[in-house]
């Protein structure tokens, strides 16, 4: 058997088994499977913690302050006056329940919903700590390298880089704004601006009736009342005319760049038939959720791959080919697997001869200009 190029890893998944050697494979697919961490709750919390301990001392003076203040009331209250010293008394007594509790919590890392005076003392403060912790846990998410998988070029490769724009209808807005903003010492265009504005108050038939009448205010303002619902039409039909409706394209965005890959597999060798399935299990494992737990309802974000294109340089090594356009972390959303392509052929052992790979991919970012410049 061949020997493996050096350039790829020893743990990980290639097919064929002699990828990457002399000239039989001069370009590979390398796709890596990659874990991304999420926000850690505990790390922002404890990041947080001195915000809360602050704000607890803070509630702490506050509390004291406000019982000094009613055992003062209570000095000065009118001794007939039952009810009030009650008040006071359950005042006192609720306020030195909240400091008893906050004391006894002062220095640990607990935050509850009884802490809500301690969060609201400072409430600025406490949303740019909260920013700040946001961001702190946001530097330490990092990727685990789970495996590496080579393949010789898929059979197409194609970049569907499409750009969401919208032809869309501005009508005589467009027309009365353009107006509008023009150069005002223009004479002609001081009347256009009038007549689209008074297009624009009249609206709907009226502004078709207001230009034949007369541009203006007081035409449009006619045409609008006196004519109602298919006045438009009925006359733009009688004169053969017809409103402009001032087309324009309208940009609406950028969508994530799919991806679809077609491999076809035909085992040579014991040892392939193992990989073929090995490599197939790895996409349809990696490309769905995990749950926290066996009893937990919470599911857990799949993998990520990074796609890169390889060619040999002739050394014996595999470097990336910089003559296709990179391609940004991707997510997988399809994993089609067809084991009868060529019919049903089976070794021995029942393990089908011949197996059909599609992958569709797309990309977690968009493409921006930038990002064209970077080489994607």
């Amino acid at each position: 058997m061949p020997k493996i190029n050096r350039s790829i890893e020893k743990t990980s998944l290639h097919y064929p088994d002699d990828l990457g050697v002399g000239f039989t494979y001069p370009d590979c697919i390398k796709i890596e499977i990659v874990k991304k961490d999420g926000l850690s709750l505990d790390g922002v919390k404890k990041t947080l913690n001195s915000t809360i301990q602050e704000g607890k001392v803070t509630r702490l003076t506050q509390i004291n302050n406000n019982i000094i203040d009613l055992n003062k009331q209570l000095a000065e209250a009118d001794k007939a006056d039952q009810e009030k010293i009650e008040s006071i008394n359950a005042s006192i007594k609720t306020q030195t329940t909240e400091i008893n509790e906050l004391s006894r919590r002062l220095g640990t890392d607990d935050i509850t919903l009884s802490d809500t005076g301690a969060l609201l003392t400072n409430p600025v403060k406490l949303l740019k700590d909260s920013l700040a912790a946001v961001r702190a846990e946001n530097k330490k998410l990092s990727e685990e390298h789970i495996q590496s998988i080579y393949l010789p070029m898929p059979e197409q490769l194609g970049y569907n880089e499409a750009v969401d724009w919208s032809g869309a209808d501005l009508g005589i807005a467009k027309a009365g704004m353009d107006a509008l903003l023009a150069d005002p010492k223009q004479s002609d265009i001081k009347g256009a601006a009038l007549g689209q504005a008074g297009n624009i108050l009249a609206g709907g038939a009226g502004s078709l009736v207001g230009s034949l009448l007369g541009s203006g205010i007081l035409g449009g303002a006619i045409g609008a009342v006196a004519l109602g619902g298919d006045a438009q039409a009925a006359i733009e039909s009688k004169f053969r005319v017809k409103s402009n409706p001032f087309k324009e394209q309208t940009f609406q965005g950028v969508g994530f760049r799919p991806f679809q890959f077609d491999f076809k597999f035909n085992a040579r060798s014991q040892s392939e038939v193992v990989t073929i399935k090995e490599i197939i299990n790895a996409f349809r494992r990696y490309s769905k959720p995990s749950l926290e737990s066996p009893e937990s309802s919470i599911f857990k974000y799949p993998a990520e791959f990074k796609i890169k294109f390889l060619t040999n340089n002739g050394a014996d090594s595999l470097i990336t080919n910089k003559w296709l356009p990179k391609i940004k972390n991707c997510i997988c959303k399809s994993v089609n697997t067809n084991f009868t392509s060529a019919g049903w052929h089976s070794f021995e052992d029942g393990a089908p001869t011949t197996i059909s790979l599609q992958l569709g991919f797309e990309e977690v970012d968009i493409v921006t200009n930038e990002s064209v410049e970077e080489g994607f």
